[in-house]
């Protein structure tokens, strides 16, 4: 699959921005999505965080990330000012949405399937002949793959929850990213 996506910090750049960042109360979200942001040992931690929090220690500026599941971050962040969400893949749908900062990392987006299966992926006809692709609702992915006309995605609340999914044999695919450097 052919998407490149770059995972970015959104809305940062308001902060960076203000003269007195105390003076503001501030909604940072993110969601549980590992390496970028996961909870280990009780505390949230992974790629995207530590670099946040190194950003908010830096402005001084104490505020609590709070995890949130994807769809609902993403729409509190639409709704309203004072709204922080990260990571984010930065795509021509949303580039008038948001302030951005970035890009922090760049990544390619492959379908992933489980070790045994027989599926070979080609190309996107491939994909669409499958009988269910597993997607996190409002992921650039869901809406790519959707615009092309597929009609066999099944859409979830958490990346994780993709791949227990096809553990268990309930689809196919998890179109996911892979980090590294484009």
């Amino acid at each position: 699959m052919v998407i490149k996506n770059s995972i970015l910090f959104s809305i940062l750049l308001f902060i960076l921005t203000c003269q007195v960042i105390n003076a503001k109360e501030y909604t940072i979200m993110t969601e549980e999505f590992p390496p970028f942001g996961y909870v280990k040992d009780g505390q949230l931690t992974g790629l995207s965080v530590e670099i946040v929090n190194a950003i908010l220690k830096k402005l001084t500026y104490n505020q609590k990330i709070l995890i949130r599941p994807w769809a609902r971050a993403y729409r509190k962040t639409l709704s309203g000012p004072n709204q922080i969400l990260f990571s984010m893949a930065r795509n021509k749908e949303r580039e008038l949405l948001f302030k951005w900062v970035g890009p922090l990392v760049s990544d390619k987006v492959y379908f992933y399937k489980k070790r045994a299966s027989t599926i070979q992926i080609k190309n996107m006809l491939d994909a669409k002949r499958v009988n269910r692709i597993l997607l996190t609702r409002e992921f650039p992915e869901y809406n790519y793959l959707h615009s092309l006309g597929f009609t066999n995605l099944n859409e979830t609340v958490t990346p994780v929850q993709n791949f227990k999914m096809l553990m268990k044999d309930r689809g196919e695919l998890v179109p996911m990213g892979g980090v590294g450097s484009s």
